[in-house]
């Protein structure tokens, strides 16, 4: 009933650095008995299209899914540096009147990384500022390594490297940071518990995890956690299902990267990661939103002082 009823009048933004094919988010929705998602693409520092890819799509089908009559999902598609995610977030805004009542972000890197790009990342936590005094909820993928999200290319094998960080724009103080778990099953498909996401050592995998070396001092709705593990921002807040195993089923056919083995037009796989959990938290957010909207109540706006209160 909350599904149905009250996210009518919500829209998302989401934040990419890929695009998708409309004809498979459409299959998508076919498939499971969905409405179609009114989706709007916007441009923000590129003149054209982006080429399709499966983070795009993942992020469209998984709010498809959870919250199926969202007035808008507005695509924001840039660059994936820091300068062009500052610049598609602030976008993202919207004008007067006109703002999302969420913006999802399943990206993110090594803090480490942002040497030399430090002012961007400064102004991108302004604008995430503004986001959070309007009243829109951000939330953003804590990251898939665990607090080794700092990775090199040695020897054409992806390594990590000996430094412990949390992920950028996870760590900013005003966003919401989703980490990684995963559900154990009864038999009539309830969920029993949820655990942690970890999957090694065939498949490595966590939700993000560590403190910020720079959002320091530690932000005022944390104060009290963890006094010994450093002065920094911890992360994640929050935590959805991430595991590859059995993952989500997202149907994709965006060349080379969903083709596979037996099936090089892709079609229906599975994908995983705090990418997946951080639309899916979104969802929730926005049905909470409705809910709230069709009884004269504010939306819930910046998360984290509910979250840890």
């Amino acid at each position: 009933n909350l599904t149905l009823t009250y996210a009518t009048q919500i829209h998302v933004a989401v934040i990419e650095i890929d695009g998708f094919k409309k004809s498979d988010v459409n299959t998508f929705a076919e498939c499971f008995g969905l409405p179609k998602p009114h989706l709007k693409v916007r441009l923000a520092g590129i003149s054209k299209r982006l080429a399709p890819g499966p983070e795009t799509t993942l992020d469209i089908e998984v709010l498809t899914a959870s919250a199926p009559k969202l007035e808008h999902i507005y695509v924001y598609e840039g660059l994936s540096s820091e300068a062009g995610i500052l610049v598609s977030v602030a976008a993202a805004l919207g004008s007067k009147g006109h703002h999302p009542d969420a913006i999802s972000i399943s990206l993110g890197g090594c803090e480490a990384d942002l040497y030399g790009q430090l002012a961007f990342r400064d102004t991108l936590n302004e604008v995430f500022a503004v986001a959070a005094g309007a009243g829109i909820s951000v939330l953003v993928a804590a990251g898939d390594q665990g607090s080794s999200a700092c990775e090199r290319i040695v020897d054409e094998q992806k390594t990590a490297l000996p430094l412990l960080s949390a992920a950028d724009p996870a760590s900013s103080p005003y966003v919401t940071a989703v980490g990684g778990t995963n559900f154990e099953l009864t038999k009539q498909n309830k969920i029993k518990r949820e655990v942690v996401w970890n999957d090694s050592p065939l498949i490595f995998g966590a939700g993000g995890g560590m403190w910020s070396i720079l959002t320091t001092p530690r932000p005022w709705w944390q104060k009290g956690l963890l006094e010994k593990a450093g002065d920094g921002r911890l992360v994640p807040d929050v935590a959805g299902l991430a595991d590859v195993a059995p993952g989500y089923a997202i149907y994709c056919t965006a060349q080379p990267e969903c083709a596979r083995e037996g099936e090089p037009q892709g079609g229906w796989q599975t994908f995983g990661g705090t990418s997946a959990a951080t639309p899916l938290y979104a969802g929730g957010v926005l049905l909470a939103d409705g809910y709230q909207e069709a009884h004269g109540a504010p939306p819930l706006g910046f998360l984290n002082p509910l979250v840890y209160e």
